[in-house]
């Protein structure tokens, strides 16, 4: 894919490099509000908590954390 850029000043590569940007720009947009990329159903083995003990913890714990907050985002059709 080549970088489209202007000549000369010329109005209609103006329009064309636009058009351009504004195709790349929704093939971006689509890429990102597909579903297949979503987070729903793709955690495993997490136990839903909101609480942890910022002084001992472990990475299984703040896991589940994280997995809870994902969940609840999802939920709430924040992300998909």
């Amino acid at each position: 894919m080549t970088t489209p850029h202007l000549q000369d000043g010329n109005y209609k590569q103006l329009l064309n490099v636009t058009q351009q940007l504004a195709d790349r720009i929704s093939k971006i947009e689509e890429k990102i509000l597909d579903n297949s990329y979503g987070w729903a159903g793709m955690q495993t083995n997490v136990t839903r908590t909101q609480t942890y003990d910022a002084n001992s913890t472990s990475t299984a714990e703040l896991a589940d954390v994280l997995g809870t907050l994902i969940a609840d985002l999802v939920d709430t059709q924040l992300i998909k």
